[in-house]
């Protein structure tokens, strides 16, 4: 598939994963792939402040990356806490970590984009 200049990719999380066995859809495949690369020692957490607040990036990502749960669901797959179950407990939306996913998303699947 050929992708124009400029063009814009949806991802959508709410996908299946490629990964059925181990991974419910494709959102808890994209949060295994950040532990993975996060237990690789694959990433950096920038020390850079946040315009406005105390922590830098790296920490807001490594809180972020750190306070999602999981659970499996009936077929043993693993399955990421939802964002209204984490509300529920008083966590905020893991934006800087979602984000992260979608670019682990795009990265693992460029190739297709470009061939």
């Amino acid at each position: 598939m050929v992708v124009p200049d400029g063009a814009v990719m949806a991802v959508n999380v709410a996908e299946e994963s490629s990964d059925k066995g181990t991974y419910h859809r494709l959102r808890d495949e994209v949060w295994g792939m950040m532990r993975d690369k996060c237990m690789r020692g694959l990433y950096s957490f920038p020390a850079e402040k946040i315009p406005g607040e105390q922590e830098s990036f790296g920490e807001r990502l490594a809180n972020e990356l750190s306070s999602v749960r999981h659970s499996f669901d009936k077929n043993g797959a693993i399955q990421i806490e939802s964002k209204k179950d984490m509300r529920s407990r008083g966590v905020k939306s893991p934006n800087i970590a979602d984000a992260l996913g979608v670019s682990e998303v795009l990265y693992s699947t460029s190739h297709m984009l470009w061939s």
